[in-house]
């Protein structure tokens, strides 16, 4: 017997992206933060803060696999080897940078976990 999970639609990550990178770029991260699995999120802090200090727009991607970054330790670390079958990865692209946000389902939708690098 295998365990395979029922994930909500893809586009719903993209969509849950672009509304969470637009309240960034407002510099609204308390509201921001109503999409995220926690407040604290995993990966490095200053992709969090880049859309507050980058004015200009923020665009989000359609979502990868979790092998789209080349360190995904702080995932694995955080969630075991499984969490390549339920996380995605939404490109997400501003003006002067760009960085991927891991999504994880929760229930019927998608939540921001954390933020990574994207391979160049």
């Amino acid at each position: 017997m295998s365990f395979r999970p029922l994930l909500p639609a893809e586009s719903a990550a993209t969509d849950v992206v672009q509304a969470w990178v637009s309240l960034l770029a407002a510099c609204e991260q308390s509201t921001a933060t109503q999409l995220q699995v926690k407040a604290g999120l995993y990966g490095p802090a200053n992709f969090v803060q880049a859309p507050c200090q980058q004015r200009g727009t923020w665009s989000a991607g359609q979502p990868v696999g979790l092998d789209s970054t080349p360190d995904p330790r702080a995932f694995l670390a955080a969630f075991g080897p499984e969490v390549g079958t339920w996380a995605r990865l939404v490109p997400v692209q501003g003006p002067g940078s760009k960085f991927l946000a891991a999504v994880a389902p929760m229930g019927d939708t998608w939540q921001v976990m954390g933020v990574a690098v994207g391979n160049q």
